[in-house]
């Protein structure tokens, strides 16, 4: 499909198009225009267009439920819609956050069951946008400031899909965590890596970690505070894990870096977010709580824990990440030579880990020694995985397998 939303004619043409294949109740189209709309507005930085995509989301998946197209009130209900799209074209498309609200309370007063069906489709229509931006060298941080999306849904889903199967650069290996914790070097906490151990109910690890490596210091800035921890304040179901963190750094196991604190970042967030771009401009692929982890790394000498892929790669294997994000994009995606020599220069000598690597440390050293009558060592690791954390099953699956008397190795990898 042709999207054009740099016009006011090229979005008409658009909403005509979901109208036409709403009326139709073609599903199939609608999903594909939702899926190359996020891609659009990926490309050409025209965030608002998002909301468009989760609309369109929305659409799609209300045309597979029977109960509500076979329904009494359906005719109606197809007309409000309608209506609702008429009064989108005569507005201009920086107002579609809005609309998006006014879109999921078209049902409010007199269709109990449409209203509540679009209040969740919606929820889970922005994680499912959210993840495609992922797909395409978003940061989750990135994606919860041009989407509203939650950090914990977005890494949830991620888990469930295919999006965070993927084997990084360099071995797995429980050698690499001893070494950089013989060199006392300090860990500094990405909030993807807090998530994976958050929601997998290992908190409480990092309290034995700490009678264990005393010397070790364990850091998160004030940004991934604020993604990880004061959700606690809005979304309830999250909040146990937040509360745990946030008794963490009362009990000074970890330490918070306030903002002014964080040393200033340099050339580093302007080189790596230019790097890679289109024919339609510059990839940013940073974001403030990656700059603010990658920031303090470097200036101290810190070990960065962090599950996601995009900035994991763009630290260890930059040229691969290039290929992951052309493959995604589904067109050209160039590079500046002279800067990406420039990015190696600066991030190499920066040390990375995933949270995978620190449990399986954990499980090596005897951590979870209480529970070694029992076949555990690979259910903890996919949960770790299933929580968020970019590995892969058959990685897991050679710690497990080349377990020798407690020892957890992975297989060399290609």
């Amino acid at each position: 499909m042709d999207i054009n939303l740099a016009n006011q004619k090229g979005y008409i043409k658009l909403l005509e198009l979901i109208v036409q294949d709403f009326q139709r109740q073609n599903i199939v189209p609608l999903k594909r225009t939702s899926n190359e709309l996020t891609e659009y507005c990926a490309i050409n930085g025209d965030f608002s267009g998002l909301y468009l995509s989760v609309i369109v989301y929305c659409l799609y998946k209300s045309l597979t439920q029977n109960h509500l197209i076979e329904s009494k009130s359906w005719k109606r209900d197809k007309e409000r819609i309608l209506a609702f799209f008429d009064k989108l074209k005569s507005q201009n498309k920086d107002s579609l956050k809005n609309d998006l609200n006014v879109f999921i309370h078209l049902f409010e007063k007199d269709n109990s069951e449409f209203n509540n069906y679009l209040k969740n489709i919606e929820k889970k229509g922005r994680v499912k946008v959210g993840a495609r931006l992922y797909s395409m060298g978003f940061s989750t941080t990135k994606i919860n400031e041009v989407l509203a999306v939650n950090v914990y849904d977005l890494q949830t889903y991620l888990a469930d899909t295919q999006t965070h199967n993927q084997k990084l650069p360099e071995d797995i290996l429980t050698k690499k965590v001893e070494s950089l914790l013989k060199e006392n070097r300090n860990l500094i906490f990405d909030s993807s890596s807090l998530i994976s151990i958050g929601n997998t109910g290992l908190v409480e690890f990092f309290e034995e970690f700490k009678k264990r490596n005393p010397t070790v210091n364990l850091y998160l800035t004030e940004a991934v505070h604020n993604e990880t921890i004061d959700i606690q304040q809005k979304v309830v179901r999250y909040g146990w894990v937040g509360i745990q963190y946030e008794y963490l750094i009362n009990k000074k196991i970890f330490t918070l870096i306030k903002k002014e604190e964080v040393p200033k970042n340099g050339n580093i967030e302007e080189l790596c977010n230019s790097v890679f771009y289109t024919k339609h401009g510059k990839l940013e692929v940073l974001q403030k709580g990656e700059l603010e982890c990658i920031a303090f790394a470097k200036a101290n000498n810190a070990v960065l824990v962090i599950d996601e892929i995009i900035t994991r790669w763009l630290i260890e294997d930059p040229l691969k990440l290039h290929d992951l994000m052309e493959s995604r994009y589904k067109e050209k995606v160039s590079y500046d030579k002279i800067k990406l020599n420039q990015v190696n220069a600066i991030l190499k000598n920066i040390s990375v880990i995933r949270s995978v690597d620190l449990i399986a440390f954990a499980i090596k050293e005897g951590y979870f020694k209480k529970y070694d009558g029992l076949d555990y060592k690979k259910s903890l690791l996919y949960t770790i995985k299933n929580s968020g954390c970019a590995t892969t099953y058959e990685e897991i699956d050679s710690y497990v397998k080349a377990n020798d008397g407690g020892n957890l190795n992975v297989k060399k990898r290609s």
